[in-house]
């Protein structure tokens, strides 16, 4: 009996063990953002718009209080935004979701923050890889729109190599900006859209694929499916 009774509680000790570990985790994410609410609401910095020092960047985000190191600075707010690239052009279909579920196409993305992980390959790599279009599944990344200027000054930070404020990015996908040094008053504000990218505000962007009709089609759920012309490079 004795011998039955230590199976079964070795039996019951993973278990245990991995709810201890949810436990601590729900903890751990519990307690990370009672510490943001509160550095949110300790935090509120007086920030205004002016001509960008940045050479053909146009307007950009200054801020008239010292900031801290470490502070919160505010969250970057905005409609959420998809888009999907096109394979045979590089250039990528953006859209809302009107009440729906059924795309609002967009011609623009200078406001919208792309919560995406970004990775750099070499030609000889890609060009090795054989992609296998008859299995082809579209990933759909995720963004936030900040073009409503109402609901998040941070639309006016200009993307810098060289920047003063950190993404932090939560578990709901909510981005906030932290200040990575003590900023002084009348600092303009910067953070890193695209890490390792050129930043050139004098080059139009060509990023975005306009001709619809040739590459997608729309299903009655709104979802959009890519024709073969969009997989054909």
């Amino acid at each position: 009996m004795d011998r039955y009774n230590k199976d079964i509680a070795c039996m019951d000790k993973p278990d245990q063990n991995d709810a201890d570990s949810l436990r601590q985790k729900l903890e751990q994410l519990t307690t990370e953002n009672q510490q943001l609410q509160s550095r949110l609401k300790r935090y509120e910095f007086d920030l205004t718009e002016g001509a960008s020092r940045i050479e053909g960047a146009g307007k950009g985000l200054f801020t008239r209080d010292f900031i801290p190191s470490g502070s919160v600075v505010g969250e970057y707010a905005g409609r959420r935004a998809f888009r999907i690239e096109i394979p045979a052009t590089g250039r990528y279909v953006m859209w809302h979701k009107d009440e729906s579920g059924y795309p609002i196409f967009l011609d623009n993305d200078t406001y919208i923050l792309w919560l995406v992980d970004e990775y750099e390959f070499d030609d000889e790599e890609e060009e090795a890889i054989e992609p296998d279009w008859e299995n082809y599944t579209p990933v759909i990344e995720q963004g936030i729109d900040a073009s409503d200027g109402e609901r998040s000054q941070l639309r006016l930070a200009n993307s810098s190599d060289e920047p003063n404020l950190s993404m932090l990015v939560t578990h709901d996908r909510r981005v906030f900006a932290v200040a990575m040094e003590d900023i002084l008053p009348g600092e303009e504000l910067y953070w890193d859209y695209h890490p390792d990218r050129d930043k050139d505000f004098e080059v139009d962007p060509d990023h975005i694929e306009m001709d619809l009709d040739r590459y997608i089609t729309v299903g009655r759920n709104g979802w959009i499916k890519l024709r073969r012309e969009a997989l054909e490079r």
